[in-house]
């Protein structure tokens, strides 16, 4: 489970093909997202957050994300579910099915890991290709995990999220050359990236 640990969503963050906005805007709040908890500006993520609706589920994702950090699953938990209900595939639904295993209630979790990453396997957007390797590295699917996240970073090669999410899943699997080179490359975008430090 060091994987789920390590990678939620926003520490090393995630809409759909046809139908959700993958767009600039949604891009551009994962890199703002992803970049104030790598530098530890909490303050700002949380801001972040704020200026997007209730409802958003990227927004409802990296709020919850925060009241994690501060042991307060239980209000979490509460604040994705109908988000992650409505939107399993989500960035919502990631970071409600990786609480759901973290809490050891792994067959809930499942719908809503398999939804991201099928949403990721049927999708030409890194963020949904991230979310999806994320997810599948999560469930131990870690061939899944490595084409989707291998994607992720060919398509969006200057993300250091990313980029910090394929060298954990080469760590995770002893394969520290290929991890060095991720984390290598996640700093030479970022110098102060904490998750590829770390």
């Amino acid at each position: 489970m060091a994987f789920v640990v390590g990678q939620s969503l926003f520490t090393g963050l995630y809409l759909g093909a046809q139908t959700r906005d993958t767009s600039s805007q949604e891009y551009e709040f994962h890199e703002r997202a992803t970049t104030a908890l790598a530098h530890g500006r909490f303050d700002e993520a949380e801001m972040l957050a704020s200026m997007r609706p209730e409802t958003d589920p990227s927004a409802v994702a990296l709020r919850a994300h925060m009241l994690m950090r501060r042991g307060r699953l239980i209000e979490a938990e509460n604040l994705l579910l109908p988000i992650a209900q409505d939107e399993p595939s989500s960035a919502a639904g990631l970071e409600f099915g990786l609480l759901l295993l973290g809490k050891g209630r792994i067959e809930e979790s499942q719908r809503y890991l398999n939804a991201v990453i099928s949403m990721g396997l049927s999708s030409r957007h890194s963020l949904d290709q991230y979310r999806g390797g994320l997810a599948a590295g999560a469930l131990g699917r870690y061939r899944d995990a490595n084409a989707l996240l291998r994607e992720a970073v060919l398509t969006s090669p200057e993300d250091a999220a990313m980029q910090t999410a394929w060298a954990d899943l080469f760590l995770e699997k002893y394969n520290r050359p290929d991890a060095v080179q991720s984390y290598t490359e996640a700093l030479s975008l970022d110098g102060e990236w904490g998750p590829a430090h770390l």
